[in-house]
């Protein structure tokens, strides 16, 4: 089982749902904007553009208790806000600065990221997670920082659940979603769906084009599973020696797909 969480008996989601901003490593940075230069294409070089200045979305926080009885401060994410960086800017919606989180897990299943802040937050109580599943017709409020006029702004929606059991098969491997129709934008991913009392539901994560107010969330069930692998890598890397091993094990595994006759792209991008 996962730490216990010490959650607010009513949440503030202005107080607990954080924007998260990602500018990509320097070596990755580098590479984006030569990949800019170099093309032909105006589309393509302003999207390698885009993402060479880093993309922002949402979290919110999670506060554990560990087993000395310690309060310890993480937010949650979507795997595809954080990853094409080592660390996030944390902000608040009154424009304070939480500092810098590392990414400490990302689970590309779940498209789900721990992170763990890098300053001592100020806070005691973060958002519970909803003990029942969602169900048809159930009121649920979004919330996160999509973009407005160019940049990240807080918005609070409301709306319902349409499909308490929504499955998509990408061919990879079949997930249920959470549907909904509180709306959310580009920006809202990693923030929470939470029922009428704050609990979380799910993780705003798609948004379908095409449709009137169809909007996805990662189920709240898979929130645990990513937390108790998180919990499991940390614990795995206490030391300098096991962090070096994991290191090696990652870049041999690396270098053992890239130098396949027919490497695997998808497993490649999760690497």
């Amino acid at each position: 089982p996962h730490a216990p969480l010490v959650a607010a008996d009513r949440p503030d989601p202005r107080k607990l749902t954080v924007l998260v901003h990602v500018k990509p490593a320097a070596g990755v940075e580098r590479a984006l904007l030569s990949l800019a230069a170099a093309s032909k294409d105006e589309d393509e070089k302003e999207f390698y553009k885009a993402r060479a200045e880093g993309a922002f979305g949402s979290g919110f926080v999670l506060v554990t208790r560990t087993d000395k009885g310690a309060k310890d401060v993480l937010v949650v994410t979507n795997r595809h806000v954080v990853d094409l960086g080592d660390r996030a800017a944390l902000e608040l919606a009154d424009g304070t600065s939480l500092g810098d989180a590392e990414i400490v897990y990302s689970n590309p299943t779940y498209d789900l990221a721990i992170l763990r802040p890098r300053t001592k937050l100020p806070v005691d109580e973060g958002f519970g997670l909803s003990r029942a599943p969602a169900k048809d017709q159930q009121i649920v409020i979004a919330t996160g920082f999509p973009g407005l006029v160019g940049r990240p702004s807080y918005q609070t929606t409301r709306g319902y659940v349409s499909n308490e059991s929504f499955k998509l098969d990408d061919g990879t491997r079949p997930l249920t979603y959470l549907q909904h129709t509180a709306p959310i934008d580009p920006g809202s991913s990693g923030g929470p769906l939470t029922d009428e009392a704050g609990r979380v539901l799910g993780v705003n994560t798609l948004k379908v084009r095409g449709r009137d107010s169809v909007g996805l969330a990662v189920p709240s069930r898979f929130v645990i599973d990513t937390l108790r692998a998180a919990e499991t890598i940390e614990s795995g890397h206490a030391s300098d020696a096991s962090r070096r091993q994991t290191a090696r094990l990652a870049c041999l595994a690396f270098i053992g797909e890239i130098g396949a006759a027919e490497p695997r792209m998808l497993v490649l991008e999760q690497m």
